[in-house]
């Protein structure tokens, strides 16, 4: 039986962090990065595997074959490994999951037919060295078959959280598919049909319960404005339990939007509109326990970083956050390394200036307790797209190595 929680909180009423002071900040050039050569390849998505690897996934746009790029930060060796052989028109978004064992689940979409805008998903199973181990996809209907996002639950099996559309703009219908390891369909599942939702996505799995976690999100009266869902499903999917967040303001779910820490409690990570002339946006986190009660919520628009690229959990249940902001007079982007206790609050911030479009992509925690900082450039000249890879290494409290 649904068992529907009572809304619990007003995710954007916030208390804002402590004004961070000067001495709690050091800034650096970015001189310090690493660069890496020039890939010739349309990012589209990039993900750390166990194993320490990096991988990079998107396309090439003069070929529009799907590729993904695994590099080692230490040792800077790349391997390029082709995922669709055929020359086919590719659709975003496509996903990176680091699995159980140190594999790689690759999703992305291919057309139902040649010349076709419905979609079917498309999922690769691949080894640390971009190896192919299998293949699957899913190809239910002649409608739109689009993934979301996907976990894994601990005895190997896949969810895939997908939609009948690409476009937020609009309601959408929502399934939920369960793939075995070896990638086989177990079922496939209509979830959300009494709502009207415009974007599902962040599917975790929680530990604690044994059950899965949907973030999703409606517009409100005005197109800007957005309602902020909790949906819990058992492992057969079915619904057991939701409590939804409303709130006449304006924001945006960071694109990995909620993160489980170890204990089993919640991070919701969002960008807020600033109420400002520059239309600036601060990066906001709330922690919520294992029964959706919010432990504290905070906004940190004293700190500069309007979004959150990656959030890693430490020592003590200490946070580590990688994020980044607008220059407001050169209109380039820091890349700032901020760490939190507990309950919120900032113990250090480290800006890392730069001098063009750099962007925080990835963050990792090394055995020395290092941290490894990824950033990524992206460009255009004619019709081709480059990237430029970025690493810094810092000690533990963030100073450049």
């Amino acid at each position: 039986m649904l068992i529907l929680l009572c809304t619990f909180m007003v995710l954007f009423r916030c208390s804002e962090s402590e004004a961070v002071t000067s001495l709690d900040v050091q800034n650096f050039t970015d001189t310090s990065f690493e660069m890496y050569p020039d890939f010739n390849i349309d990012y589209d998505n990039l993900d750390v595997l166990e194993n320490g690897m990096i991988a990079i996934a998107g396309y090439k746009n003069t070929s529009s074959k799907q590729i993904l790029i695994i590099v080692d930060p230490n040792k800077k060796d790349t391997l390029f490994s082709v995922i669709n052989e055929d020359p086919v028109t590719i659709f975003r978004p496509i996903h990176l999951l680091p699995t159980q064992n140190g594999n790689l689940i690759y999703l992305s979409h291919t057309p139902k037919e040649a010349g076709a805008f419905d979609m079917d998903i498309n999922i690769v199973k691949l080894n640390s060295n971009g190896s192919v181990i299998w293949r699957s996809k899913i190809a239910e209907s002649n409608e739109n078959e689009i993934s979301n996002s996907i976990t894994q639950i601990p005895n190997g099996d896949f969810f895939i959280l997908g939609s009948n559309s690409f476009l937020d703009s609009e309601y959408k219908d929502f399934k939920i598919y369960r793939i075995s390891n070896d990638g086989e369909l177990i079922f496939s599942k209509p979830i959300f049909q009494n709502l009207k939702l415009t974007s599902a996505n962040n599917l975790k799995y929680l530990p604690n319960d044994n059950s899965i976690l949907i973030l999703s999100t409606d517009k409100m009266e005005s197109l800007t404005k957005r309602k902020l869902q909790i949906t819990k499903f058992d492992l057969e999917g079915n619904e057991i339990a939701s409590s939804s967040i409303f709130e006449n303001i304006e924001f945006e779910l960071s694109p990995d939007g909620v993160k489980v820490l170890k204990d089993g409690s919640l991070l919701i990570l969002y960008s807020i509109k600033n109420d400002s002339p520059s239309s600036t946006n601060s990066m906001g986190i709330a922690k919520i326990n294992i029964d959706f009660k919010v432990e504290w919520e905070k906004v940190y628009s004293s700190a500069n970083p309007e979004f959150i690229s990656d959030l890693i959990e430490i020592d003590d249940n200490e946070l580590v956050v990688l994020s980044g902001g607008r220059q407001r007079l050169t209109n380039k982007e820091d890349i700032t390394l901020i760490k939190l206790n507990e309950d919120g609050d900032i113990l250090w911030r480290r800006i890392y200036g730069t001098k063009s479009l750099k962007r925080g992509r990835g963050l990792i925690q090394k055995v020395s307790g290092n941290f490894l900082l990824i950033s990524s450039q992206e460009f255009q000249i004619g019709s081709t797209y480059y990237m430029k890879l970025f690493t810094l290494e810092t000690d533990t409290y963030g100073v450049p190595i």
